[in-house]
């Protein structure tokens, strides 16, 4: 006969218990700046797990004060991004639409990922330098990075 009471299967805080429609992040909110040079607002991570640090309780209050507690942290591991181009957006009345794209140099993105350059086609030229003029001189509302890891 069957048990009537058992343990919960399955965690409530993560909820609901489905695979991902996509293997990669999408990032709804950058922060609000009012800084008058251009910066980059983001970069690549993914948690890659979870361990424990001791770390000595400094609020006066806490049971544990000036204790030292095992703290849980996320490990978050950042790869190194190179950049391979960038992509100017101007506002129309229909929203944002592409105005143009600057990529690097063949040769750089060659010397960056040796294997990958391999498999792709050959490009046509490409003059990096004249493109970015033109998106310097264009009216943008947005500047995005396309970069790899």
């Amino acid at each position: 006969m069957a048990k009537r009471s058992h343990p919960r299967r399955g965690s409530m805080a993560f909820s609901p218990r489905k695979r991902a429609r996509r293997p990669f992040g999408h990032v709804k909110s950058w922060p609000k700046t009012e800084a008058s040079e251009v910066r980059i607002q983001g970069f690549a991570g993914w948690k890659a797990g979870m361990t424990h640090i001791l770390a000595r309780d400094l609020n006066p209050r806490s049971p544990s004060a000036g204790q030292e507690t095992r703290i849980p942290v996320t490990v978050v591991e950042c790869p190194k991004m190179r950049i391979l181009g960038v992509r100017g957006y101007q506002m129309t009345p229909y929203g944002k639409q592409a105005v143009g794209e600057a990529w690097a140099d063949a040769g750089q993105i060659a010397d960056a990922f040796s294997d990958l350059f391999k498999r792709l086609p050959e490009r046509k030229e490409h003059d990096a330098e004249k493109h970015f003029e033109n998106l310097e001189n264009s009216d943008l509302c947005e500047v995005r990075m396309i970069v790899a890891t």
